[in-house]
């Protein structure tokens, strides 16, 4: 005949299963996935950073192009208005592809994204204007793909944040389960 095992020590119970040693829980809940309207709104900015990024090595309009002169001589000032905007479009979509980022910093991005928008919209009329101070082509200045590009990938952008943001705080709905 077998022996019956010997009864655990007082001191030394196993954890329960739904909990570790510390107290947190041991298989967490797994981490809901964005759905398929978040993912949307991500490629929608991401698009829009792509636009961007894209905008800033094309011409704008001929001699008064400030995207070709800033990036010899003041580079700053295109990285703070296009290219910075774009890399924070393109990592708050990133973020969206995978899980929910906070709301402060939709918010913040949205801001940021907005000022770029009207800052590149002001900068180009001024620096067509001044490129027709004196002597203007004839029928006027042209606008190119430097100047469109930025304009719909910066509204692009924030229009497919704002799309992400409103898609992950929407409740997902559950699939109806079948008999």
């Amino acid at each position: 005949m077998e022996n019956p095992p010997d009864p655990p020590a007082p001191g030394n119970d196993p954890p329960p299963d739904d909990a570790s040693p510390l107290g947190t829980p041991a298989n967490p809940p797994a981490p809901a996935q964005p759905s398929r309207w978040q993912r949307v709104g991500a490629g929608i900015g991401g698009l829009g950073a792509l636009l961007i990024l894209c905008g800033v090595f094309l011409p704008t309009y001929g001699t008064a192009d400030y995207e070709g002169a800033a990036l010899q001589n003041a580079p700053l000032l295109v990285f703070g208005l296009l290219i910075a905007p774009a890399l924070v479009i393109l990592g708050i979509s990133a973020w969206f592809w995978v899980s929910k980022p906070p709301l402060w910093l939709v918010v913040i991005g949205s801001i940021v994204i907005a000022l770029a928008l009207v800052a590149h919209w002001l900068i180009s009329l001024l620096a067509a204007s001044f490129a027709c101070f004196d002597v203007c082509p004839h029928g006027g200045v042209t606008y190119g793909t430097g100047f469109w590009l930025p304009l719909i990938g910066l509204l692009l952008g924030v229009i497919g944040i704002i799309f992400a943001a409103v898609a992950a705080r929407r409740p997902q709905q559950q699939p109806a389960p079948t008999a």
